[in-house]
């Protein structure tokens, strides 16, 4: 039965996200007038998207709980991965740097410069890494 209640809601939830963009697509600017009331069309497609971003997080929170109870030898290698997650954040956080180069706005802080030059870190490392699996589990698989 929670599986009809999660599709309904699926199907309401899609719905509504396509009546935002249809009213969106649609809406219609008057020839004198240069920007489009974001108060209007912008703002409520935002805070759907929060309320879907909230109820995803929610629905993938409940599912781990749910993994791990039925699961909990899952546990440990799940730690593993955020363990190993946290460490690149962390390797990442030390090599960026958060100088401030000439020509960035001046509304820029260095904070964001920081955490700027981390995701960037990170997603280095992590492509690095994916690009390494990949290479081991071609050449594994020719071993054999």
């Amino acid at each position: 039965m929670p599986s009809n209640i999660t599709s309904y809601l699926m199907y309401v939830l899609v719905t509504l996200g396509a009546i935002f963009f249809v009213v969106s697509w649609f809406h219609s600017v008057e020839p004198g007038e240069l920007e489009v009331d974001a108060n209007r069309i912008v703002n409520p497609m935002l805070y759907y998207s929060y309320i879907l971003l909230g109820i995803c997080i929610l629905v993938a929170l409940m599912t781990a709980v749910s993994g791990a109870m039925a699961n909990p030898s899952g546990l440990k290698s799940a730690g593993i991965g955020i363990g190993a997650f946290v460490a690149v954040i962390i390797i990442s956080y030390v090599l960026a740097s958060d100088e401030m180069i000439k020509g960035y706005p001046d509304d820029i802080s260095s904070f964001s410069i920081k955490w700027s030059g981390v995701g960037l870190y990170a997603f280095y490392i992590l492509l690095v890494g994916a690009i390494g699996s990949i290479i081991y589990s071609a050449v594994n698989r020719l071993i054999r």
